[in-house]
């Protein structure tokens, strides 16, 4: 890029974003995730939300690599450092981060360390 007035030049990709929304979009969580390539899905949640998500879990069936359910609020380092060790140990090629932001944002800070795609399903509104 060249000719820019003030002298900067940058470039911008972004990765493939898909959304699924509706009633019972959580049970073709599978689908989804091997619609995209994924085989080893490794989901983080936290401590009161893995037995409710027991059945979604269980849906996953052989490609749940592995969970993680002690997400905290504002993500801390050691949490994110935890669960990072967890993911690598799992040999998942994906991570999916299910229930509210605390899971989702650990979700956010593994997909950025570990370069893996994150599949986010918020089931929470507060």
């Amino acid at each position: 890029m060249s000719g820019s007035p003030t002298g900067h030049s940058f470039a911008y990709d972004r990765r493939a974003v898909r959304v699924r929304f509706g009633a019972g979009a959580l049970a073709d969580l599978r689908a989804e995730l091997e619609g995209g390539g994924w085989r080893r899905a490794f989901v983080v949640t936290t401590p009161g939300s893995s037995a409710r998500l027991e059945s979604a879990l269980g849906r996953l069936g052989e490609i749940l690599a592995g969970v993680y359910n002690r997400a905290e609020q504002h993500v801390p380092a050691v949490t994110v450092a935890e669960a990072s060790a967890a993911l690598a140990a799992a040999g998942a090629d994906c991570c999916v981060a299910l229930c509210g932001g605390s899971a989702i944002g650990l979700g956010k800070a593994l997909a950025r360390a570990s370069g893996l795609p994150l599949a986010a399903v918020p089931t929470t509104y507060s």
